[in-house]
């Protein structure tokens, strides 16, 4: 799996890629991850292992995943959603 992080995420979002294309490579890594949730027992789920973040289970890490790609859905579809009411006003 490839990751986009830190100046990797800054370097795609400045180098003119298409945001087609980022959010295939998004949607790939997101289904990969999810491919590999049921491998999972329920003992590793409550597991705790040293983090970014501290120690951390991996019941939490997947649940910070899952609400971390909500709140850039929000952010995407506010944006989406204004700028096409706005285009809609302009228009009239």
């Amino acid at each position: 799996m490839s990751f986009l992080r830190g100046q990797d995420e800054e370097a795609a979002w400045g180098s003119g890629q298409a945001v087609e294309s980022l959010l295939a490579q998004f949607r790939e890594i997101r289904a990969e991850q999810i491919a590999i949730l049921p491998q999972f027992d329920d003992a590793l789920w409550e597991e705790t292992r040293r983090a970014v973040w501290g120690p951390v289970m991996l019941r939490w890490v997947v649940t910070k995943t899952y609400q971390h790609t909500a709140e850039h859905t929000h952010d995407v579809l506010s944006l989406a959603l204004y700028w096409a009411a706005v285009v809609a006003h302009l228009r009239e």
